[in-house]
């Protein structure tokens, strides 16, 4: 997962005292590669579009031109074409019928995330929408996820290695829908208030199970209690956003 920030300087300092990560300086392109007790967790780089920072998730792919021509079919829309992404390994990106962002990575040596389901590592991905409908029926037919009912009103979906994602319906904020990445956390609460003392803000209203915050540079991120079942809502009372 990579996160694009027109300020990278002032991110790296968030996540670092928020997660306790290591942050490497930047290659020739300006990319940052994050990691937690010696494991790699996350990419850092220069955003496309400096007033959007976004975090966004990259699936592992050995077609790019494939998985992307399959999104393109069955109604996605081509955000970067396959690329060269420098001596890792090669990137593209589509956006879903939704208006969601998924990337996709093709690694010439090993790379990406070498450690989840810990505090201040990936967990899953959450995404509140008016048309979650939609948004699940691409992620099964052009992804190959599997979808199941979850509590709350949501969807959850079976990600490859053992991911899970949960799709929700509403609208958190007045933006385009996206996967929002979630990271564990020991302590909501705690983590909560810290993000608050280091300039992110609480969304005010989010489904089940995890905060959602935006992080001083204006990126949406969430924090889930390390050892709850991915994707499962509070039984009862759909969710509903507020907005």
């Amino acid at each position: 997962m990579d996160l694009e920030t027109s300020k990278p300087a002032a991110t790296r300092e968030f996540y670092e005292k928020l997660f306790g990560w290591t942050v490497t300086d930047p290659d020739s392109r300006g990319y940052r590669l994050a990691s937690l007790d010696g494991c790699l967790v996350a990419g850092l780089g220069v955003s496309r579009r400096p007033d959007r920072p976004f975090w966004s998730t990259n699936l592992l792919s050995t077609d790019l031109a494939g998985s992307v021509a399959a999104c393109v079919e069955r109604g996605g829309e081509v955000v970067v074409e396959p690329m060269s992404s420098g001596p890792l390994g090669d990137f593209a990106m589509i956006r879903d019928p939704v208006g969601a962002r998924i990337g996709f990575w093709h690694p010439r040596q090993p790379s990406g995330m070498q450690i989840d389901d810990n505090p201040g590592t990936f967990v899953g991905i959450t995404m509140v929408t008016q048309n979650p409908s939609s948004a699940i029926d691409f992620s099964v037919r052009a992804l190959g996820w599997t979808a199941r009912e979850a509590g709350a009103g949501g969807r959850e979906l079976d990600l490859p290695l053992r991911a899970r994602a949960r799709v929700y319906r509403g609208a958190l904020t007045r933006e385009d829908p996206n996967w929002i990445v979630e990271f564990g956390s020991r302590d909501v609460q705690s983590d909560v208030h810290l993000a608050e003392s280091l300039g992110a803000v609480r969304l005010p209203s989010c489904p089940p199970g995890v905060s959602i915050m935006r992080d001083p540079q204006g990126a949406l991120f969430g924090l889930r209690m390390v050892g709850q079942q991915h994707g499962r809502g509070v039984a009862g009372t759909p969710w509903v956003a507020k907005t």
